[in-house]
């Protein structure tokens, strides 16, 4: 028999990053993000290890945490046509 189902939600940690925010951003990613100082532009840029490698991370951009702490970077245009933000629920 054939049937049609669904996979069930997943519900992710997701911090919108800005610049004043690097503290907050070592405590979300759980120190997998660096600044760095990139010798052509001499401007403090931020970096997320995602499961596909270093990520660059402009301000305005989302990082999204998953269940198993896997984190990656999505631009506002991406985030907001892949997600959906929900009211926090003590069942994470």
């Amino acid at each position: 028999m054939i049937e049609r189902c669904m996979k069930k939600p997943e519900y992710l940690d997701v911090l919108k990053y800005s610049e004043g925010d690097r503290e907050l951003v070592f405590k979300f990613t759980l120190s997998k993000a660096e600044f760095i100082i990139p010798s052509n532009t001499n401007v403090l840029t931020l970096f997320v290890t995602t499961f596909k490698g270093p990520k660059k991370v402009n301000p305005g951009d989302y990082i999204v945490k998953d269940a198993k702490n896997e984190l990656t970077v999505h631009t506002p245009d991406e985030f907001e046509s892949n997600f959906v933000k929900v009211k926090k629920t003590e069942n994470k």
